[in-house]
């Protein structure tokens, strides 16, 4: 990895080895939001064999990986900026002046709406379940605990609280409630989702590719197979 060695010592999902095979992780930690490593590398998925090499260009013929094309290609000097700031035409420098960001990120972007409308509907599927949650109000990052859910849910995102997987849920009548995947319960005060079910998974590889930023264009074969992995799992 070269000089990039050092930017991976933040940017990863800090959240030590996961085993890709794992029937259960046992938690509901997400992959923090600066995992651009594990996707360079192609570490840290779910559903997707990382014990083997993913031979990714990016990561190991650019010279300095990371600094090769956020700094020195883009115009910047030898590695004196921290401004990351990739020029748009980047990528003709090693495939042609035909070949652009888009033709990666659009088919990522693609694939991430399906598995969002997979888990939304896995969701769908269990919603009458859903009784109570531990609400949480990002304008002051406050939980109340025991919030009723007087409405059916008519949608999800994924997204990350206070370092957990969480969704933000749309109900039919318009509420919006906000809460930890964890903290999602049934009349019994049960989790609704279990570490073990297969949409605690998903999401997790849902945000580590969200979570890097590129769209793919960082890992273009791993993030693909990730996604459609993680698709499939869901079936």
């Amino acid at each position: 990895m070269g000089n990039a060695a050092l930017c991976i010592t933040c940017h990863n999902s800090r959240n030590g080895r996961i085993t890709w095979n794992a029937e259960d992780p046992g938690r509901y930690t997400y992959p923090h939001a600066s995992s651009q490593g594990d996707v360079i590398l192609g570490k840290n998925a779910y559903f997707v064999d990382d014990t083997k090499d993913w031979p990714n260009p990016h990561a190991f013929f650019t010279g300095n990986a990371c600094s090769t094309c956020h700094m020195s290609l883009a115009g910047t000097g030898e590695y004196t900026s921290h401004t990351f700031k990739a020029p748009e035409n980047l990528c003709a420098s090693c495939h042609g002046a035909k070949y652009t960001k888009e033709m990666v990120q659009e088919n990522t972007e693609h694939l991430l709406s399906l598995l969002r409308a997979k888990v939304n509907a896995k969701v769908l599927a269990v919603r009458d379940r859903i009784k109570t949650v531990r609400a949480y109000n990002p304008e002051n990052a406050q939980f109340t605990q025991g919030v009723a859910v007087k409405a059916p849910v008519y949608r999800v995102d994924i997204l990350s609280i206070a370092g957990q997987i969480a969704f933000k849920m749309t109900l039919t009548d318009g509420t919006v409630l906000y809460s930890q995947l964890g903290d999602i319960r049934d009349e019994k005060g049960q989790p609704v989702f279990l570490t073990k079910d297969p949409v605690v998974r998903a999401a997790w590889n849902y945000l580590l590719i969200q979570n890097d930023g590129s769209k793919g264009v960082h890992n273009p074969t791993y993030t693909r197979a990730v996604l459609l992995a993680t698709l499939n799992a869901l079936q």
